[in-house]
Parts: C-alpha cells; structure tokens; sequence
C-alpha cells in the first residue's frame, strides 16, 4: 500500500497503462528504458533528491523564487476543482510563476468540443480520439517548456489515466521523465458538478488508474490537498515551502 500523504513515493515497477483497467489479470510488467533523448539530472526542491529529466524539455527561463526549479502540477479527474485552484494560486502568486489552463479544454474546440453534448461523438470515435490525445499532450509539453517554474492544470499522468480509461495507447517514455517536482492532488468529493463542458462519467474508474500510474511512475512529491477553504492554504503554504520561503 502506497501513503498518499506528502511524501517522496518510491520508484516502483512500471504498469503499462493499457494493463491499468482491470488489476485481475496481473497487469504489472517490467518496463526497459530503450534510450531516447538524453538524460540529465534535476535536483527536486521539495526533497531534495535527484531525478531524471529529458534535455529536450529543460526549461528556457529562470524562477524568480531565488533562482529555484518548481514545476507544481493540480491533479484530479473531472469536477475537482483544478482550475479553480490554479486561479486561485495565480491571484496569490501573480508572476512569480507561469500559469497553465487545462490542455483538453484548450484543444477540445479544434475537435468539434465545445459543450457537454459534444463529448459523445468524439469519444465513439477510436482514431479521432487517439488524435486528440496526442493534440492534448503535444499542447501540454509545449507549454510546460516555456518556465521553469510553473503550475498546470492536469499533468500527462492524468491524461494517460484518461487514456487507460479509454483503452487509447500512448508514450510510456512522457511517464518516466520526471516533469513535475510537485502534485497538489484534488480528491473526488461528492458527484461533481457540472459546468456545461465536461463529462462526469468514469470519475472513480479514471482515479483509481491515475493513482496506480503514480505509483508506478512518479517520484516527486506528492500532497493529498485538503477539501473546503483549507485546500488554498494547504497549496501555497507546500508551494512555499518547496521554494524555501517558509
């Protein structure tokens, strides 16, 4: 069993998420790193460990946390509230950090999506849907490329989880990068609401597969966000104490 509280998780053995959806058969196998891009490594703020990191996505621009590396991501599945989080810690933080919508959402309209209703036509589709998935990340490393210290709504973990979800396959290899040095994880409370854009279907199905991908892929840290008018207090106070200001 895994403690989800703020802890450093240990480096486990890597689940294909395509074996993720149904834990009877088994479903863990050893994954061999084939090479790739070559590999440098970043020292986590929060731990103070090292992990690896594509070059190809090293940050263009400095922190202005006294020159530190944060890369914070806000997961949860659908109706969590991310992305009031994110504007949340964008009003605390204000410039001091790069600020990322939600990839899907940003990239929904060039695939027809753009109400709730829309959802179901993409989704019977296999191949526009695997090219959406693709859209979604190329989106989302793109703009994860730009800052050094930054904050995402939904990180590439999420999107695979949806993708297990979904039975689309994708690149192991974006799993096993080491791109996020925080994850202020949002928990299901409740049956969510709805906004007139997303689907709420598959909730508890999409986080159980997310919190095996992390198991099994993620070594930062990883803090299990409180619920209510503690959630933003609980963000900026681990933000700042990742960076040392507290």
């Amino acid at each position: 069993p895994v403690n989800y509280g703020c802890q450093q998780l240990p480096r486990r053995q890597n689940v294909s998420p395509s074996a993720l959806r149904d834990t009877s058969k088994g479903g863990r196998a050893t994954q061999k790193d084939t090479g790739g891009p070559r590999r440098l490594s970043v020292r986590n703020p929060c731990s103070g460990h090292m992990s690896p990191a594509h070059q190809e996505y090293s940050p263009k621009t400095t922190s202005p946390f006294n020159g530190k590396r944060l890369r914070v991501a806000i997961d949860g599945v659908q109706a969590t509230g991310k992305t009031t989080l994110l504007g949340q810690l964008q009003v605390y933080f204000g410039t001091r950090l790069t600020y990322i919508g939600e990839a899907s959402r940003a990239i929904a309209p060039e695939f027809g999506v753009n109400a709730k209703d829309d959802w179901p036509k993409l989704l019977g589709d296999a191949n526009q849907l695997q090219r959406f998935f693709e859209r979604e990340e190329q989106w989302l490393l793109s703009h994860e490329h730009q800052s050094d210290s930054l904050v995402v709504d939904s990180s590439v973990y999420l999107i695979h989880a949806y993708r297990a979800f979904f039975s689309v396959p994708g690149d192991e290899a974006h799993l096993r990068e080491g791109r996020y040095d925080l994850i202020l994880a949002c928990s299901i409370t409740g049956e969510g609401q709805q906004d007139g854009f997303r689907f709420l279907e598959g909730r508890a199905e999409v986080h159980r597969i997310y919190r095996k991908l992390i198991a099994s892929y993620y070594s930062g840290e990883f803090f299990e966000l409180p619920t209510g008018d503690a959630r933003l207090p609980a963000a900026t106070a681990r933000i700042e104490r990742c960076f040392g200001t507290r």
